[in-house]
Formats: C-alpha cells, sequence, structure tokens
C-alpha cells in the first residue's frame, strides 16, 4: 500500500486537476481484481487522500467502474459500497459514481438505463445520494470480453440513439462509449483500426448528437401502447424523438411540428397533427 500512494502521489503531480481518477477498473470482474473488498476500499481512501492533498481538493476521484449485467455483479458493488477502511466508505472518498452498464447481449438500451437506474439507487442507499454519475463503458451485443452477436447495422443505429437519448434524459453527467474501434462489440462506429472513416453506427451517433447537443433533455417515458417519447428543447425548438422496441404505432405529430428526422440525418417536411409510423428505429419531429 507504500507503493500504491507512492505512486498515485506521482501520477497526481504530473497530471494535477487535468484528468480524473479512478483507483481501478471493474474490480466486480474476475480477472481484473483479485484482492478483497477492503483491500479495494483501503486503496480508494488512500488515493483520495493523495488526489486530495495534492490538487487542493480540486482532484475529482472517480469510483472504480463496475458492469452490473449480472447479479453477481451487483451483489459485489452493493458489498463494496458497505465496506469500510479506517472508518470510511466508498461514498466518503469519490466524488462521481462510475458505472459501465453493459446489458446482456440480448438486451437493448431500455436495459441500460435500468441498470443505471439501480445504481442511482444503490448509490443514495449507501451515503452517496449527492454524487454525480458517469457511465465510463457501454455497448450491445456483447457476448463475452472477445465476442459479440453480429447486429444488423440498422439496429446498430438504432441502439446508438436510444443510448443516447435514454441516458441524456436520465441525468447521467458524463457518457464515455467503449469503443470506437472495438470489433468485439456489438455497436460499431468505424472499421477495425480505421478510426476514422464512419460506419451507419457512427453517423447515426453524429445525428443524434445534433439532436441533443447544447440543449435541455427531459426523462424518456413510454405510453400506454408501447412508444417511448423524449422530449428535448433547444436552439429556439422542441424536438420529440420516439421509438419502440418492437412492433410499430402510429403517432400524431406535435402542434407547431415543421420536419420529421431518421437516424440517417435525412429530414423531411412534416405538419401539426400530421400521423407517421414510429418502429424500432428513432425518429425526431421538430416543432416551434
Amino acid at each position: 500500500m507504500t507503493a500504491w500512494s507512492n505512486f498515485v502521489k506521482a501520477l497526481v503531480a504530473h497530471y494535477g486537476t487535468r484528468v480524473s481518477y479512478m483507483s481501478w477498473n471493474e474490480p466486480c470482474v474476475i480477472g481484473f481484481w483479485t484482492g478483497t473488498k477492503v483491500q479495494m476500499v483501503q486503496m480508494m481512501v488512500l488515493a483520495y487522500n493523495e488526489v486530495k492533498a495534492a490538487t487542493a481538493g480540486a482532484g475529482k476521484v472517480v469510483s472504480p467502474a463496475c458492469p452490473i449485467r449480472l447479479s453477481s455483479q451487483k451483489t459485489y458493488l452493493t458489498g463494496l459500497y458497505g465496506t469500510a477502511y479506517s472508518g470510511k466508505k466508498p461514498a466518503n472518498v469519490i466524488d462521481v459514481g462510475a458505472i459501465n452498464p453493459y446489458p446482456t447481449a440480448s438486451q437493448t438500451p431500455e436495459n441500460t438505463l435500468a441498470n443505471v437506474k439501480w445504481f442511482r439507487t444503490m448509490l443514495n442507499n449507501k451515503g452517496a445520494k449527492t454524487k454525480p454519475i458517469w457511465v465510463t463503458e457501454v455497448n450491445y451485443g456483447m457476448v463475452s470480453m472477445t465476442s459479440a452477436l453480429d447486429l444488423p447495422d440498422a439496429t446498430q443505429q438504432s441502439f446508438i440513439v436510444r443510448n443516447n437519448v435514454l441516458l441524456a434524459g436520465s441525468g447521467i453527467q458524463r457518457m464515455q462509449w467503449f469503443s470506437w474501434d472495438m470489433w468485439h462489440q456489438g455497436v460499431k462506429l468505424t472499421n477495425f483500426f480505421d478510426w476514422v472513416n464512419l460506419r451507419p453506427a457512427g453517423n447515426s451517433w453524429q445525428v443524434s448528437h445534433s439532436w441533443l447537443n447544447n440543449t435541455s433533455v427531459s426523462p424518456c417515458v413510454k405510453n400506454s401502447v408501447g412508444v417511448y417519447s423524449c422530449v428535448v428543447v433547444g436552439g429556439g425548438e422542441t424536438r420529440r424523438i420516439y421509438w419502440r422496441t418492437s412492433g410499430t404505432s402510429s403517432v400524431a405529430a406535435a402542434t407547431g411540428a415543421f420536419s420529421k428526422e431518421d437516424v440517417n440525418g435525412v429530414a423531411t417536411p412534416i405538419a401539426a397533427a400530421t400521423k407517421f409510423t414510429v418502429s424500432t428505429s428513432p425518429v425526431m419531429v421538430r416543432s416551434h
């Protein structure tokens, strides 16, 4: 632990407040951590003390991120946040609660949101009610750490937009996609070892960014017939984003509607009260 403290001290001396500091990656995953919960909390406490001392308290400390797709991982994380070292628990030595809310291979962005909500409740119950949440990794279709489902491009596009809209509406402060070039993930934004030329899902990332950037996003809701909708306000207009997890529905455009845009960024004119079809591929309607 002395070596650990010295390492963190040297790290913070070099980077200061230019970066945020996470004590460990995914200690709830076999292969990433073999120590005890007490040892992990000890490392968190020591790291927090070094970061705060070297940055006059301004350095940001992020909790060890864990996936919670499995019940065993939820159990581990709950136990970790209930573990103390030197009278301190994780809630006492973090500025941000981090999570990697990957769903199982067959699940969808709506399951990711459920994982995030579980984490928020757990943080609240463990004394970290005021701490913001960062999603530090997320993707879809992952079967194992080296394999994923071969998702059709249309599904990948749908998932990336639904992920971004749902998490923006949930109050998540920051979300980091993992990753733009990982071929063993189900949603691929660029070609492997390319990082520049966008695949359809990468284009849809940019489309969703244009829908959400510099806006206020309300929590998404699901109505009685299974249509999800999210209200986004910004740029002098209201944007309503709709989708279903399966099947189709007919929806009437809101008052003041003038344009409808799909996940490819293709916009078409639409008038208020005009009926349009909502499917698993999100659509955004602009209104004055």
